[in-house]
């Protein structure tokens, strides 16, 4: 009897009453400046991506994949030439894809600071900064974090109010988010307030409530909503008496804590006497696409045209069948519990897409590990967008066919699948899943020494500049 009532044993309570919504918070966009007003975008097309969870598998691919859609050219405003990855206004991201999110933001706003002058930053690339001394986003992407999980488990400070999530914290406000001069970034240096000039995309991290599972979107309105008053950063206990001064590290590691092999994140609240604290888990655990979020983003922009572009690191088991004779025990079905979520949210996206365009007058683009294997042929007169210059700016030749022929496809797409989702990777791996990424929005090139074609979601994007 007491395996049945240990799954009953939360407590059901409602202190709050009315003062509390019945459904989770979302952002507030009207809290800040419109994000169209950014210098240099196009205002009529609002660009959401979402990046999915999967350690340092889904930050490499989505990394890859960043890499690519700044080498895909569309018309900027006033008619000028931009970039699709230049266009995007919002992230929304979970667990690990917010590595490769977090290093693009981060990388663009020391870029501001530094050239002023150039508001619009375009003389900015991602591409560029891949490589080389400093802040190079290869080597901030292939640190090995899950060393430092392990040796937190000896340090003596975890015996006090810290535990091994702020470790990981700490190592990523350093090396991914880039914390100079002694100074973290904060949400105030993403959101902005009215009469204020965006400098960046709008970048949520997801994280999970413990207690309701409601999604918890880091910004400084959701946070107000919370009451959040105190939060942990750098090993150091803090107050926080404006929401926009909450560090970006501390919504980064909270959003990939994942279940049992990182502690739950734990927030001070002032809003519930009797209750004051907010525990909250991995983003993935109630979206592991970070779909939700952005939808909800893109539903409240005032642009004409919408889209979405999804990138998708999951590798996990489509079919539902086992080789197992006897079914699970408890432990093994314990341990899938930590998982079963991530893998229902991906047997369903596509059709959640589909039924959220065309509500909504979305227009979405899936990018994961196999679309590039099974891209639909040329039927819409967009195809032939390649050209050399474009391939060159990604670090491709066209005349290279062994880059690029379906049978090396192939092999990266599979070395792809196999890589863990662990927090370290080796080079060899990092190397296979940015090659990944940036081969994901091309089709198969089955004819040697022809152009390569986007795919055709990606072409219907681009088609609405």
């Amino acid at each position: 009897m007491s395996l049945f009532t240990s799954c009953a044993t939360r407590e059901s309570r409602s202190t709050l009453g009315k003062k509390w919504p019945g459904s989770e918070p979302e952002v507030d966009l009207s809290r800040y400046e419109d994000i169209q007003k950014r210098p240099g975008q196009r205002s009529d097309v609002a660009v959401a991506v979402a990046i999915s969870g999967g350690g340092m598998r889904a930050a490499n691919f989505a990394a890859g994949v960043l890499k690519a859609l700044e080498g895909v050219k569309v018309r900027g405003v006033n008619g000028t030439e931009s970039n699709l990855l230049r266009e995007v206004d919002y992230f929304s991201t979970v667990s690990g894809g917010g590595l490769a999110a977090g290093s693009y933001i981060s990388l663009l706003n020391s870029y501001q600071l530094r050239n002023p002058a150039d508001p619009a930053a375009k003389e900015f690339s991602f591409s560029a900064l891949e490589k080389g001394s400093g802040r190079g986003w290869r080597s901030a992407l292939s640190r090995d974090y899950q060393a430092s999980l392990v040796r937190a488990l000896l340090n003596p400070l975890m015996a006090g109010p810290f535990d091994r999530g702020d470790i990981l914290e700490e190592r990523l406000d350093d090396n991914i988010l880039g914390r100079a001069n002694g100074r973290s970034l904060r949400l105030s240096d993403v959101f902005v307030p009215k009469g204020t000039i965006p400098k960046t995309p709008y970048w949520i991290t997801n994280g999970t409530v413990f207690e309701n599972g409601a999604i918890f979107p880091f910004t400084p309105d959701v946070i107000e909503k919370y009451g959040v008053n105190g939060y942990n950063h750098r090993l150091t206990t803090r107050k926080l008496t404006r929401p926009e001064d909450l560090p970006l590290s501390v919504g980064l590691k909270t959003s990939a804590s994942f279940p049992v092999a990182i502690p739950p994140t734990t927030l001070q609240s002032g809003l519930d006497p009797a209750h004051p604290v907010i525990h909250l888990m991995d983003g993935g655990v109630a979206d592991n696409l970070g779909v939700v979020t952005a939808l909800r983003l893109l539903r409240k922009d005032k642009a004409r045209k919408k889209v979405l572009i999804v990138i998708d690191a999951y590798n996990g088991v489509t079919e539902p069948f086992s080789k197992r004779g006897i079914r699970p025990g408890p432990v093994a079905a314990a341990l899938r519990s930590t998982s079963i979520s991530l893998d229902s949210a991906h047997q369903r996206v596509r059709g959640f897409l589909d039924v959220a365009g065309n509500s909504g007058s979305i227009r979405h683009a899936v990018i994961d590990f196999t679309s590039a294997i099974s891209g639909e042929t040329d039927e819409d007169g967009l195809g032939n967008y390649m050209t050399d210059q474009l391939l060159a700016t990604l670090g491709m030749d066209s005349t290279r066919q062994d880059d690029t022929s379906p049978q090396s496809l192939q092999a990266v797409f599979t070395q792809a699948l196999g890589v863990g989702t662990w927090f370290r990777i080796d080079r060899k791996s990092q190397e296979v899943l940015l090659t990944a990424g940036q081969n994901a929005i091309f089709e198969v090139n089955e004819t040697p020494g022809t152009p390569r074609k986007l795919l055709k979601p990606i072409r219907a994007v681009i088609s609405e500049f």
